[in-house]
């Protein structure tokens, strides 16, 4: 199994009762090595994640470690293209809708939000193993399908 990483560019966040709110990934958009992600490549990781009350860490830069664990998710949710929580720009394509909060507490934590509000960081990134995926051109402009 493939362990990837995507990364996508992030409008400013919204301010939620625990956090904030952000689209952290796109769907059927190909990115920069050639993938495009498919609504519902999530639905059965959110559906466990649900189903036992859990969360998704949220590291900074990628780093594992609880130095570098600066939040937790609060929701995760695919949106569908069309649906009103979408921001004009992806409406018609969808998106991952991420609901987190910082651990304040620590300074780590702290400097994170700093940083997001103040535009420093404008991009998330999601990680995902790949358990499907269909080649669909086999050509320079190779992308695959992730399910």
């Amino acid at each position: 199994m493939e362990k990837i990483t995507k990364s996508f560019e992030i409008s400013t966040p919204t301010k939620t009762e625990k956090g904030y709110g952000a689209i952290v990934s796109t769907f059927t958009v190909k990115d920069l090595h050639g993938d495009r992600i498919q609504f519902g490549a999530f639905a059965e990781s959110i559906a466990r994640l649900q189903a036992r009350g859990g969360s998704v860490p949220v590291l900074f830069e990628h780093s594992h470690g609880l130095e570098n664990n600066i939040g937790k998710t609060t929701y995760i949710t695919e949106l569908e293209p069309g649906n009103k929580m979408l921001p004009d720009n992806i409406k018609g394509i969808g998106g991952l809708y991420v609901e987190f909060e910082f651990y304040t507490e620590f300074p780590e934590g702290k400097k994170a939000e700093k940083l997001l509000l103040e535009g420093v960081y404008q991009e998330f990134s999601v990680g995902m193993y790949v358990t499907e995926y269909e080649i669909v051109n086999e050509s320079w402009d190779d992308y695959r399908d992730w399910e």
